[in-house]
């Protein structure tokens, strides 16, 4: 249980790098930044 927690809390910490990254690739317009998934 412990496990999934820190997968997926890894995984939207990748989202969100990658998001801060590449914002012009993932959207061309402004999105909020807190939309969840």
């Amino acid at each position: 249980m412990l496990a999934n927690l820190v997968i997926v809390s890894f995984n939207s910490f990748l989202f969100s790098r990658v998001i801060s990254a590449k914002p012009d690739f993932i959207t061309p317009g402004p999105v909020p930044k807190s939309s969840g998934i």
